[in-house]
């Protein structure tokens, strides 16, 4: 197939939505509320190579796509600061996890199995979770960060039988084990650095509960494109130059805040993407 639409040479092959097809992409960022903070139209090499199925070329996007447009987002809004960047497993990579531990933001991004072919590592479970060394089906118990003067900060992890207590306003530990792999009387502990890895060593451990209640967030963000895409029409749009393409994703990103300050004014907060009611 050809790299490029004869109609318009900048709609691009690519694989989106479960299809190949000619695209024209953008990159479209909210944030946790939905509301659209940033559009950039990102022109990324499609170079496809012929052996790489199709979900691997999405993913290869998507991954290549991140660091060149938060440079840019930063750069217009520098008075902007996030303290989580929340993402799918299409932005799994090395990169874009040191360039977000450099600019201060806390990854959220799911592994990508594509991204690991050796996972689950001895003594790791498939989320990076330190395991038991004579019991692989006990995940060790995260246990904070450790930050110390001149080190690197390291994740903690205690052994799963162990437990805190407080002894007259004293933490110590109590270990119930059988069989322990230490002498030491609070059992094994792992410290991890977290910039060893920064793929698998998340500051938030992924099956944590807090993890994936700001991962759930992420849903948020694509029901706001999909409100763009289908309820402003910008999906079912038959128009094929570019320049009147970018305008209309524009003007349905603008809409979407005027209808945004426009429920925030009749004080509906509970709905703050609510667009069917407020023209109801």
């Amino acid at each position: 197939m050809p790299k490029s639409a004869s109609s318009n040479p900048d709609a691009k092959l690519a694989y989106l939505n479960g299809h190949f097809g000619y695209f024209q992409k953008c990159i479209i960022s909210t944030n946790a509320l939905g509301v659209v903070r940033y559009v950039n139209f990102y022109d990324a090499d499609n170079n496809l190579e012929k052996d790489l199925r199709p979900q691997v070329i999405k993913d290869n996007y998507d991954a290549k796509s991140l660091i060149s447009s938060l440079e840019t987002y930063f750069q217009l809004h520098p008075n902007f600061s996030y303290k989580y960047f929340l993402g799918d497993a299409g932005f799994d990579a090395d990169d874009n996890y040191a360039y977000l531990h450099q600019n201060n933001i806390m990854p959220i991004i799911a592994l990508n199995p594509r991204n690991s072919p050796n996972l689950p590592q001895s003594g790791f479970n498939e989320v990076g979770v330190p395991l038991c060394p004579y019991d692989s089906s006990l995940s060790m118990v995260y246990d904070g960060i450790t930050r110390e003067k001149g080190r690197a900060d390291r994740i903690k992890y205690i052994c799963p039988m162990a437990k805190k207590i407080n002894v007259k306003g004293k933490l110590s530990y109590i270990l119930n084990c059988k069989n322990p792999c230490t002498s030491s009387k609070c059992g094994r502990i792992k410290q991890i650095t977290i910039h060893h890895n920064y793929r698998f060593n998340s500051s938030i451990p992924r099956d944590s509960l807090k993890w994936q209640k700001l991962y759930r967030l992420k849903t948020i963000c694509e029901r706001s494109i999909c409100q763009i895409k289908n309820f402003i029409q910008i999906k079912s749009s038959r128009i094929r130059n570019t320049v009147s393409l970018k305008s209309d994703i524009l003007l349905a990103c603008i809409s979407q805040l005027i209808a945004f300050i426009l429920i925030f004014k009749t004080k509906n907060y509970d709905n703050p993407l609510a667009i069917k009611s407020l023209i109801a």
